[in-house]
């Protein structure tokens, strides 16, 4: 249970800020072709539902095969984990060919939080044996 709340989140927190920095990076009238700019929550809302679109339904389920499969390889783990996540945004190059690279950034991001929220629910578990 904890391993989908921690996945959960990290999508979530991939999703807001992702959402927020490509729509100030680019605007969804500059990726869609369009000729006029909406404004900024108009183009926020577009950006998150596609985001979060990606991240939901493929980053999450990714995610949690990857550390299903990789945790019990010890210290290899941390390398397998972030070029399970890796790969898997460079797939979209087939089906995202001109959105490969947000998808990949968005995945390494993605697996980043992943591990930082990680690292802080390690820290609140008390030490066995002491």
């Amino acid at each position: 249970m904890l391993l989908l709340r921690r996945k959960l989140l990290s999508a979530l927190i991939t999703t807001v800020i992702a959402s927020i920095i490509v729509t100030l990076v680019t605007p969804p009238h500059m990726l869609l072709g369009e000729q006029q700019s909406p404004g900024f929550m108009s183009s926020f809302s577009i950006v998150a539902g596609y985001i979060s679109i990606g991240v939901f339904l493929y980053g999450l389920p990714i995610s949690i095969v990857s550390d299903l499969i990789t945790k019990k390889w010890g210290a290899a783990r941390f390398f397998f984990s972030y070029a399970f996540h890796v790969i898997a945004g460079l797939l979209t190059l087939f089906a995202l060919w001109g959105l490969a690279l947000y998808s990949l950034v968005i995945a390494v991001f993605y697996f980043v939080i992943d591990e930082l929220l990680r690292s802080r629910s390690g820290k609140k578990q008390p030490m066995k044996g002491r």
